[in-house]
């Protein structure tokens, strides 16, 4: 399993890449081609081609990012992931990428099925 700050680092720097380029998608981030030279391995395609997603284990209620304020997920309607997958233009795509990879994460406290 990945670490929370291995996963908001790769997060970011994926969100990076994609806010620069606009046409790719998260699956064509060339990180996850190179190899890291302390272990040989290249990074592992998360679930969901999102490091969000592989640090909750794909449960949604405890993604680190609150997408819009209200503890809601990426596929929210009013999200910005959600906005950044239906957008029509490159330089919309890059907008809502830039809006993503600044989106601030957060370690969350978990007790009795609430979060904290």
């Amino acid at each position: 399993m990945i670490s929370f700050k291995n996963a908001e680092r790769c997060h970011k720097r994926m969100w990076n890449w994609l806010a620069k380029t606009g046409s790719k998608t998260k699956f064509a981030w060339p990180e996850f081609y190179i190899l890291n030279p302390k272990n040989g391995r290249v990074i592992q395609f998360p679930d969901n081609d999102c490091f969000a997603c592989e640090l909750n284990q794909d449960n949604c209620r405890f993604c680190p990012i609150d997408w819009n304020g209200k503890g809601e997920d990426c596929y929210s309607p009013n999200s910005p992931y959600l906005k950044w997958e239906n957008a029509k233009t490159i330089k919309t795509r890059k907008r809502y990428a830039a809006i993503i990879r600044d989106m601030l994460w957060k370690r969350r406290i978990y007790a009795r099925n609430k979060i904290l």
